[in-house]
């Protein structure tokens, strides 16, 4: 009988090793499920979803191809965000600074550090995080034509947030343009603190540098030289083209204008506007919404971008010129529809109309509508 009773303790005791090796087990799981759940919360608050992120570095990439490292403003750019944690780049536009924001940071997303391009202030803070290397690059931080006083209020209430939420690991790469950096000076915002001027006088390109991009984009991506001397003839010549041989295209680049340089299926301009466009353009008002998403899509990496759920410029330049190439047949919808910033400096009431500014001159019969 005790012998029964012994051999029944025992197996009750290895019973119950069993049930705590099982509780470890099911320990194990929950932590598991809880590290995978954290994991997705912090899928879902990146600013940008994964996919989108590896399209938006695929393509910075594609385009980094030609970059050229041998300038002088160059090496100066790459050893200030080196030094600092926070830099901005300046000069003018279609000078460059997007381009070697976007290679310097690349650079540094192949030594493992996380590379997130930020379109609001705010999301410097809300996309932090301190247990990785973080690279942001925020471009035209105070706007693009002229100084956006909502957005410097808005970037000062941030300021302390900012701060702290930067560490070591952390660095962000802003941009201004020149004309806004000047505006701006006075006021000594702090991301004007460390700057690099890539159109200073001992950055400006010199000949032999000027020869080496020329070289690079030529040979890289067989890009014809006459873009590279005179990128916005050629880039108004290429909406010449385009507007004839498929209309479709030119009216989507021209909401895409007009809808605050964003545009997708779901953010299009009013009724109204587009009818005048699509009269103006001489495209079928029965034109469905999605031929012309589609035709967006088609000069996806040449024209537009997406970025989140909307399609975007890819860069300045093709907004201004598309901007010129449209204002200079109907300045009279540049006037109703364009952002007051953008009339304010590309819109002239006298002198020569300017292809190197891609200023639109408008005639007496349209002052009403700009006052």
């Amino acid at each position: 009988m005790m012998k029964d009773i012994c051999k029944i303790k025992d197996e009750i005791y290895q019973l119950q090793n069993e049930m705590m090796g099982y509780q470890d087990k099911i320990k194990d799981i929950k932590d598991v499920v809880i590290y995978c759940r954290r994991d997705i919360d912090e899928s879902r608050n990146r600013h940008i979803p994964d996919k989108g992120q590896l399209r938006i570095l695929k393509d910075w990439k594609r385009h980094d191809i030609v970059f050229c490292n041998k300038t002088r403003g160059y090496k100066e750019a790459n050893e200030e965000v080196n030094k600092q944690i926070m830099v901005t780049f300046i000069d003018c536009p279609g000078s460059g600074k997007t381009v070697t924001g976007r290679h310097i940071a690349l650079l540094f997303e192949r030594m493992g550090w996380e590379v997130i391009p930020v379109y609001k202030e705010d999301e410097l803070v809300r996309y932090e995080n301190g247990n990785i290397r973080q690279m942001f690059l925020l471009n035209d931080v105070l706007r693009s034509f002229a100084l956006d006083l909502s957005r410097l209020n808005n970037i000062v209430s941030c300021k302390k947030n900012i701060l702290n939420s930067i560490n070591n690991r952390s660095k962000i790469v802003f941009t201004c343009r020149k004309t806004v950096y000047n505006e701006a000076i006075g006021l000594k915002p702090f991301v004007l603190e460390h700057i690099v001027d890539l159109e200073s006088k001992t950055n400006e390109l010199n000949e032999l540098e000027k020869i080496r991009i020329l070289t690079s984009h030529c040979l890289k991506a067989g890009v014809d030289k006459k873009f590279v001397e005179r990128p916005f003839d050629y880039l108004l010549e290429e909406l010449n083209k385009l507007q004839k041989t498929n209309t479709a295209q030119y009216l989507s680049l021209v909401l895409c204008l007009v809808n605050d340089r964003k545009l997708s299926k779901e953010n299009l301009p009013s009724k109204n506007v587009k009818k005048n466009i699509y009269n103006s353009c001489g495209l079928d008002r029965r034109t469905a919404d999605r031929k012309i998403i589609d035709a967006l899509s088609h000069i996806e990496g040449t024209y537009v971008v997406m970025i989140e759920s909307d399609y975007s410029y890819i860069h300045d330049s093709i907004y201004e010129a598309n901007a010129f190439h449209y204002g200079q047949v109907f300045p009279e919808q540049i006037l109703e529809y364009m952002p007051r910033n953008c009339i304010a400096n590309k819109v002239m009431v006298f002198g020569n109309t300017s292809y190197d500014a891609l200023s639109i001159q408008i005639t007496e019969n349209h002052f009403s509508k700009l006052a």
